[in-house]
């Protein structure tokens, strides 16, 4: 009884205290407490690719080439002795700038002939997307065993010297991602095939990263046009000449689209560093009235140094201009990425159908003012270089030098044409401009523009000045 008596005047005590206390009770700031994640602390050191532990299980790829690596063989002298078949070691395509790490357990031959210490060095050869090569030398006992690939292994004369002239028999590439179920070489061009040629490749499909040996002896022409087909029915073309090395014809690579379609075939070499965005294609009268027509690359660009075929037979002008037998000056138009835009031509002729154009810094063309009166293009046909243009308003010149000389750093040389904008500040009362050029050796050639007149002005021999 005692027991239950104390405890109800234990919690009556609790309550009463707590009932008076809570009115007057100090309201004390929070403390805030540290998050055991905060670490205040001098920056740290950082090791981006740990080195691997040397004769461990793991090797390493870095890739500082500057183009994606498909592949990458690595293969010493004992190795080519058991095989000679090329392995890739890669477990996807290696970007540029990026390391992967190569587990030697899943390359058990290679494991094999690292772990024997023999001395022997290792050989790399690596592909790039664009179908070109890379050739070096590794030590597993002193060099890293991160192997980094640089542009430095590059080797333009690989398959010169993989598959040299003469060698009996022609090697055909599959680098197109699908198989190859018939190639042709013929004299005719590969336009005028009509299924009477002979597939080389007869019963027989080369599957990606594989290639087929075809003895020359099987050849009924060694020197023509090719054309390769894969399972998809896309169309890989192009020429071959026993004369010249390697014997080897590489189909597919992000450079080698499939052939356009048509007689005619016209690819764009890109020698400029930004990447090549716009392309338009247009005759004569419609580059001198600024009609450029339909855009032909739609989504595609060329990067800088790159090529890309273009297929003129997808715009519905130019395919019905080719297919009527139209031929002439082709002026194109090329815009880069950062917006330039740049001029050149070629001529489309029926003996020559296959068109290669390749686009120069020279090639820019200037922005027009609007004040522009007229926009001149100037041809060079002199059959040499040209150093210095001037204009003088009117017949009754002056020195030829007394302008400006509007070549400026660009040597103008035979066979290229530019462009001259002409405001009304360059003509007078006349409406005359003279347009002297010269060459090294001080020849000076003459011609003469009225307003109104033709605005392709060409500069030939006949017109030197005496």
């Amino acid at each position: 009884m005692k027991q239950k008596r104390a405890l109800i005047i234990v919690l009556l005590t609790v309550v009463t205290v707590l009932g008076f206390a809570a009115p007057v009770a100090e309201e004390r700031p929070a403390i805030p407490i540290a998050s055991k994640a905060l670490v205040v602390g001098p920056e740290t050191r950082l090791i981006k690719d740990p080195p691997l532990l040397r004769w461990g299980r793991q090797i390493a790829i870095a890739n500082e080439a500057g183009y994606s690596i498909v592949s990458f063989d690595l293969y010493n002298q004992a190795m080519v002795a058991e095989s000679g078949a090329a392995a890739n070691v890669l477990k996807e395509s290696l970007g540029n700038g990026e390391r992967q790490v190569i587990d030697l357990y899943a390359h058990p031959h290679l494991l094999s002939a690292i772990a024997s210490r023999d001395g022997q060095p290792f050989f790399y050869t690596a592909v790039d997307s664009e179908g070109d090569y890379y050739y070096g030398e590794w030590d597993p006992a002193f060099d890293s065993w991160t192997i980094t690939l640089t542009f430095s292994s590059y080797r333009s004369d690989y398959l010169s010297l993989r598959y040299p002239a003469e060698s009996g028999s022609l090697a055909l590439i599959n680098r197109s991602g699908s198989d190859i179920v018939s190639f042709f070489l013929e004299p005719n061009h590969y336009s005028l095939f009509d299924g009477s040629e002979e597939n080389l490749i007869e019963g027989v499909i080369v599957e990606p990263g594989q290639v087929a040996l075809i003895p020359f002896s099987s050849f009924s022409e060694s020197d023509g046009w090719y054309m390769a087909i894969d399972g998809d029915g896309n169309r890989y073309r192009g020429t071959f000449s026993s004369d010249e090395s390697p014997w080897a014809i590489v189909v597919g690579g992000e450079s080698d689209r499939p052939a356009a379609r048509g007689y005619y075939s016209l690819v764009i070499e890109n020698r400029l560093d930004a990447a090549i965005w716009y392309l338009w294609a247009m005759d004569s009268d419609e580059y001198l009235n600024d009609e450029w027509g339909e855009e032909l690359m739609g989504w595609d660009i060329i990067t800088g140094g790159g090529s890309a075929e273009i297929d003129l037979y997808g715009n519905e002008v130019w395919a019905s201009r080719l297919e009527s037998g139209w031929e002439g000056r082709l002026y194109l138009v090329a815009e880069s990425s950062d917006g330039e835009r740049y001029v050149t031509y070629t001529e489309v002729d029926s003996s020559e159908p296959d068109m290669v154009v390749t686009i120069f810094e020279q090639q820019k063309m200037v922005e027009k003012s609007p004040d522009i009166l007229a926009e001149l293009v100037l041809y060079n046909r002199t059959g040499g270089v040209l150093w210095y243009l001037y204009t003088v308003t009117g017949l009754d010149f002056e020195a030829i030098d007394s302008g400006e000389d509007l070549l400026g750093d660009l040597v103008w040389q035979h066979d290229q044409f530019l462009t001259l904008s002409l405001d009304e500040d360059d003509l007078d009362a006349s409406g005359i401009v003279r347009l002297y050029a010269v060459d090294p050796d001080g020849e000076v050639y003459a011609r003469s523009w009225s307003e109104g007149g033709e605005r392709m002005i060409i500069f030939r021999q006949g017109d030197r000045v005496e």
